[in-house]
């Protein structure tokens, strides 16, 4: 049963668009994310080599000095850069909530896991399964069923044809050019996240896998974490080939030629992307000014997303940029914040078991059903 000692949606950190302090504050906490950005993104840049060096070589230096093995401190490091959206949100709302001087300690984004339906802190053991997932490849083939091994060659076909099509292209492009190029490219990401997004919306199959993601009854910053790797392969067959450009094909190029702002452009959108997701999930609502909006998704209207009212389904699709969801007709305002009723899904199967079943086990078992449904109906119409 849902715990009702605290009211759905009536208790968040507002932040106060009138507030002289809201552009500086929302500046603050997107550069505190960007470290973890930076940190996460070191493998597919060759770009940031020169950075990861010199950290390196300081972590080697305190490791002389204290005397403790480098691989742990490197560990240690690395714990702290990853999960740094979760400590800098969850402090800055405990911080406003003391400021404002609140009492309750519930509109933490932490707190707010206890209220939600099904499995007791569930959202914890999520993120221990995403976390677990990330460091052993094979977990990932067998939740996948096998799926995500096609994936890599998928990806590694459309490379190699990026590769002898338009490396010669690129290398002489003018820097202005360049920034054009670069700010396409990210352009088309954008666009192709919200598409992927609708898709899942829209296509019965995919949605019982995003249908996961929808499970979360209360806003919390792990709810970042319900994604399954079902979902995850479909992604990367649609997002990698343009993040492959952006990353290989264009970043590599452009820092050869010692042009670094488009590596700029690339950190301040990939960071921009986490400061949505963790903030448009948390119990934090950040809701910028009308101007704004009609270039930027504010964080807030994640909120409507995610409710449970008819009306407010598939609306705010977009990632970064509010034109797609202002195109295509999804897009709806924060005024429609006040009407959610509650959040979630109901009747969502996947709040009905452990999250273990839930997280590895459900999700096969839907497709199964799902794939076996379409056969069936395709039999009949023959």
């Amino acid at each position: 049963m849902q715990n009702t000692s605290c009211p759905k949606n009536k208790k968040y950190i507002d932040m106060n668009i009138r507030s002289n302090n809201f552009l500086f504050i929302n500046i603050l906490l997107f550069l505190l994310l960007i470290p973890g950005v930076i940190w996460s993104k070191k493998a597919n840049l060759s770009g940031l080599d020169s950075i990861i060096l010199e950290v390196n070589s300081i972590i080697t230096y305190i490791s002389n000095q204290v005397g403790l093995p480098r691989y742990l401190i490197q560990k240690g490091l690395s714990f702290l850069l990853i999960t740094s959206p979760i400590w800098i949100i969850v402090g800055y709302e405990l911080f406003e909530t003391r400021r404002r001087r609140r009492n309750d300690q519930n509109v933490s984004s932490i707190a707010r896991i206890k209220f939600s339906d099904g499995y007791k802190n569930a959202d914890i053991w999520y993120y221990v399964f995403s976390t677990l997932k990330g460091q052993f490849a094979f977990i990932t083939v067998l939740l996948t069923i096998g799926l995500s091994r096609y994936n890599p060659k998928f990806l590694l076909a459309v490379n190699e044809f990026l590769l002898s099509t338009t490396h010669d292209y690129i290398k002489d492009l003018s820097r202005f050019n360049t920034i054009i190029v670069f700010a396409i490219i990210l352009l088309c990401l954008d666009f192709t996240a919200f598409f992927a997004h609708w898709l899942e919306h829209k296509v019965p199959m995919i949605w019982d896998w995003h249908e996961f993601h929808h499970s979360a009854t209360e806003m919390t910053i792990f709810n970042i974490f319900r994604v399954l790797p079902l979902e995850e392969v479909f992604h990367g067959l649609l997002l990698q080939p343009l993040n492959f450009t952006a990353n290989t094909l264009l970043l590599d190029t452009y820092l050869l030629n010692g042009d670094i702002i488009p590596l700029s452009m690339y950190i301040v959108f990939e960071g921009y992307i986490l400061f949505v997701g963790y903030f448009g999930h948390s119990n934090t609502k950040i809701i910028y000014p009308r101007t704004v909006n009609w270039i930027l998704m504010s964080p807030g209207i994640h909120w409507i997303h995610h409710s449970t009212k008819p009306e407010h389904f598939d609306s705010n699709l977009g990632v970064v940029f509010s034109i797609w969801d202002r195109l295509f007709g999804t897009y709806l305002d924060d005024s429609h914040i006040a009407d959610i009723p509650s959040y979630g899904v109901t009747g969502t199967d996947y709040n009905k078991y452990h999250p273990l079943y839930a997280f590895t086990v459900l999700p096969i078992i839907k497709f199964k059903r799902r794939v076996k449904k379409i056969l069936t109906v395709s039999s009949l119409a023959k």
